[in-house]
């Protein structure tokens, strides 16, 4: 007779144990999704800080259909500071040179300024990751 009243209770105990520990509360928000990309890069690229351009502003243009950088060449100074100044675009795109360690992202609607100081002389592929099989790539020479 024990075993006949255990087994209904045993098996009460785990329901509520099973519902108590898969229960999500009252948790109403969705989970917050990060950001596609930050919009700041790490060295050798320096935020200016005050907001003021930390060398010459460079101007760079990113656009879809074609996927172009525009220019597609940009010369620069070794050891001379330039703030990259990029036109809010329709999409999200990057400005990555890998041997100068830049990858700036720039979100869809977004405009960004960003000082870079290029510590390497060279000729770079520059490219943008989501779009560089469609073409949207160019060079960095540094002199």
């Amino acid at each position: 007779m024990r075993k006949k009243v255990l087994s209904p209770l045993g098996l009460i105990l785990s329901v509520a144990m099973l519902a108590a520990a898969c229960g999500g509360g009252d948790d109403d928000e969705p989970t917050p999704r990060p950001t596609i990309a930050p919009t700041e890069t790490a060295a050798p690229t320096q935020p200016s800080g005050n907001g003021t351009p930390a060398g010459e502003v460079v101007t760079v243009v990113q656009t879809e259909n074609p996927y172009v950088f525009q220019p597609d060449a940009y010369n620069f100074e070794l050891g001379t500071t330039y703030t990259l100044a990029f036109e809010a675009p329709g999409e999200f795109h990057t400005f990555t040179v890998d041997e100068l360690g830049i990858n700036i992202f720039v979100n869809a609607n977004e405009s960004v300024r960003q000082d870079i100081t290029p510590s390497t002389a060279g000729s770079f592929k520059l490219y943008c990751v989501p779009h560089e099989s469609l073409g949207m790539v160019g060079t960095v020479t540094v002199s």
